[in-house]
């Protein structure tokens, strides 16, 4: 009791420094034994060793004087006997390079371990109930929890001991997690993903596969993102199963121009109303320069649809724009007959839809115009410049 060697040590070390995670690992499995109580050093203290402590002089009774706070007269009994003297210790030598211990630890099953069982287990059940879980960190502030988790992992894992069946039932009955904690904690965050996927599609969302997608504050569309990746690697193929139980289908949010393209037949043809020019949009941006990726056989069917709902033949022919009205241009800003002031700009009515905005967008983009702007002699790019062209 008081013939004890206490001991401490102040390391100071980045999370990076490895030499000192390895010490700090070092320390903690060689005091693990004491932990998890498999320590042939630890002796369960009974009542009647107490008391033949005591009676011998060995300990002091702590109890209070009815006079104060002083203790009783039997308080430093103990100490008149005079300490042992103590050899020097040696120093423990841990290097970053040297894998050698100085001990040995035969992990065993003792009956102070089948003793104290059932306890450790109920504050293992406390432990579940508070955090959700059984995989106790290796930084959690209950110190023999810890140990008595990580003995359970041992044994069960173990080539020779056995578990009692008692306690592998019991373990069982909580959930408790043999394999590596990570396992678990990427389970309990997948399962987390799951319900908030339920709810997005209860709430009858659109919900998108991107980095840029949130639902209620929650990266969901990231989420999806990295499954998909996993998927295409061959990994978590079960958790994507998960995923299209819910509802939701990764197919209809697909970018690839086969499964835009089966998307778009569908809701063309499901579409009691369907607006031709929304529709024609959405052709010529993501089918039109895809003809060739997207097969005969869905062309076909694009083009059926779009006769069945429109009443005409669906085009593929790409059209290329006009991009260069300069010559036009000029000839107007010359033509007496519609332009008698010789003006660069007039109203659409007068210059005509094309003409019009194509000027106009000269008129107001800079870049634009410095690309045609050395067809323009001096004097023209004055007239420009006084009619607020930007030259």
């Amino acid at each position: 009791m008081f013939y004890n060697v206490e001991s401490s040590v102040l390391m100071d070390f980045s999370s990076e420094d490895k030499s000192g995670q390895k010490i700090l690992n070092q320390l903690k499995n060689y005091f693990s034994p004491l932990f998890d109580f498999s320590s042939d050093s630890i002796d369960k203290v009974t009542k009647e060793y107490i008391d033949f402590l005591f009676e011998n002089g060995r300990i002091s009774s702590e109890d209070f004087t009815a006079k104060g706070n002083e203790f009783n007269s039997t308080h430093d009994k103990s100490k008149n006997n005079k300490l042992p003297e103590i050899p020097e210790l040696e120093d423990v030598d841990i290097s970053e390079n040297s894998n050698s211990t100085n001990y040995t630890y035969e992990l065993k099953i003792t009956d102070e371990y089948l003793e104290k069982w059932d306890v450790m287990f109920e504050r293992m059940v406390k432990f579940k109930e508070k955090y959700n879980k059984t995989t106790v960190p290796v930084t959690f502030e209950d110190r023999t929890l810890y140990g008595w988790y990580r003995k359970q992992k041992d044994i069960y894992n173990h080539p020779t001991l056995k578990m009692p069946d008692e306690h592998f039932e019991k373990l069982n009955s909580i959930q408790f997690h043999f394999e590596d904690g990570h396992k678990e904690r990427e389970r309990i965050i997948e399962l987390q993903w799951l319900k908030i996927l339920n709810q997005a599609i209860k709430a009858n969302e659109e919900i998108k596969v991107n980095h840029r997608y949130l639902f209620n504050g929650e990266k969901l569309g990231t989420f999806l993102v990295g499954l998909k990746a996993s998927n295409k690697i061959g990994k978590k193929l079960s958790l994507r199963k998960e995923v299209e139980n819910t509802g939701f289908n990764f197919k209809e949010t697909s970018r690839k121009p086969k499964d835009v393209a089966r998307r778009y037949i569908d809701e063309l043809l499901n579409d009691e109303n369907p607006t031709k020019s929304a529709y024609q949009t959405r052709f010529n941006s993501h089918m039109k320069k895809k003809k060739d990726i997207l097969g005969e056989k869905l062309v076909i069917e694009l083009n059926e649809a779009w006769e069945l709902q429109f009443n005409e033949k669906r085009s593929w022919e790409v059209t290329k724009r006009l991009i260069d009205r300069t010559k036009e241009w000029k000839e107007f800003r010359y033509n007496k007959n519609i332009n008698p002031t010789g003006k660069w700009a007039k109203g659409q009515k007068i210059m005509g839809d094309k003409l019009y905005h194509w000027v106009r967008k000269r008129r107001l983009n800079k870049n634009t115009l410095d690309l045609i702007i050395e067809h323009f002699n001096e004097s023209e790019k004055l007239e420009l410049r006084q009619e607020g062209f930007p030259i």
